[in-house]
């Protein structure tokens, strides 16, 4: 009788398993199927249209870390004296002026991929934090992005002030997303 009852419980205990595995499982899938609606969202989605919704911080935010991202991936690979063509992908040499592969004239790089330290937005020369003024050029760490922008025709980083390339997606000195 006593072994009757073990190989009773012991069965319990299997389906008990088995259905503990599949609601695992499920739950699983759940998550996957959650996630890639995330996915499709914020690929079809701009912060501009989820303005007003519960989605716009959280898009906000997805920019932020974007920007940030192809930011440190320029970095990391100029730090290996590398750069990528933005036109076909290959990687080139930092020194690069045009694409071996598709011919692409690259864009020189920028001050802002070469180190995380804060820059003068008049010279591009490093500056130590709450400066004034620049000690290479003298500039006024304030008012240099008025005159940036006087210089460039408006074309600035409306986070920052930095001037931009009217075909830039990202600001190059804060990693803002342009347009």
């Amino acid at each position: 009788m006593a072994f009757m009852m073990t190989k009773k419980s012991t069965e319990t205990e299997q389906k008990l398993e088995q259905c503990d595995w599949q609601l695992r499982q499920l739950e699983e899938q759940r998550r996957d199927c959650l996630v890639e609606i995330g996915r499709l969202y914020a690929r079809r989605t701009t912060v501009e249209q989820a303005a007003g919704t519960p989605y716009e911080e959280m898009l906000t935010e997805l920019d932020r870390i974007e920007t940030r991202s192809w930011l440190l991936e320029k970095r990391r690979l100029a730090i290996q004296n590398q750069r990528k063509c933005e036109k076909c992908g290959a990687i080139l040499n930092l020194d690069s002026a045009f694409c071996n592969k598709c011919g692409e004239k690259l864009e020189e790089i920028a001050p802002e991929v070469l180190t995380d330290e804060p820059l003068c937005p008049n010279c591009k020369q490093p500056i130590e934090e709450g400066s004034t003024f620049c000690t290479h050029c003298g500039a006024s760490i304030e008012g240099a992005a008025e005159a940036q922008r006087a210089s460039v025709g408006g074309n600035v980083c409306p986070s920052c002030g930095a001037p931009c390339d009217a075909a830039d997606a990202f600001c190059i000195n804060c990693g803002a997303r342009l347009g």
